[in-house]
């Protein structure tokens, strides 16, 4: 149910999806395939956008986070994140953060829910990618002493189109974020 994409670090969040949704569906639940790009899916993006060498190697800097939002991503990275929104049958997407420790700090990094096409799913990947690098996420690893690492999941968001009386569509999710807790004690 989960595909990595790229090597290195995926992040805790996407780590115990990976172990645990085997069992999960296993007893009887839902669960939708999922894809991560992992950190090294990221390395070219960061040398042709000029922000760094790779995520562990970038430097924090004043416009770094609006830098990596008005990235591009090069083709090859483009036709990947393309092949997973249209695996999804133009589902909405959640693209959400996974890095190491994350099962201590959520809210830290940002998750956004968007539209299944092309632009948005790279707007969303790339604002994941900036809240890497925030202030208060740069102060939670080393408070918390989880080390580095980062990954973006993208899921589908189930759901339904619900129709009101003037003729508006609204779309009401009904599960996302699908099996994943956590707790101090691991």
């Amino acid at each position: 149910g989960i595909t990595i994409i790229g090597k290195g670090e995926i992040g805790d969040k996407a780590r115990q999806l990976s172990e645990k949704t085997p069992k999960l569906r296993d007893i009887g639940f839902y669960t939708p395939k999922r894809h991560v790009l992992a950190e090294g899916y990221f390395d070219d993006f960061f040398k042709e956008n000029y922000v760094g060498k790779t995520l562990r190697d970038t430097e924090r800097t004043e416009n770094l986070e609006e830098d990596i939002r008005n990235g591009n991503l090069s083709r090859k990275q483009l036709e990947i994140l393309e092949d997973i929104i249209n695996s999804y049958n133009k589902e909405p997407l959640a693209v959400r953060s996974s890095a190491a420790g994350d099962a201590r700090g959520t809210g830290t990094y940002k998750s956004i829910f968007c539209a299944n096409n092309a632009e948005a799913a790279m707007k969303a990947v790339f604002n994941v990618l900036a809240s890497y690098f925030s202030k208060d996420a740069v102060a939670f690893r080393k408070d918390a002493k989880t080390g580095e690492g980062f990954g973006i999941m993208i899921e589908p968001i189930t759901g339904q189109v619900v129709d009101d009386t003037d003729g508006c569509c609204f779309f009401g999710p009904v599960i996302s974020g699908f099996g994943y807790t956590s707790t101090s004690k691991g």
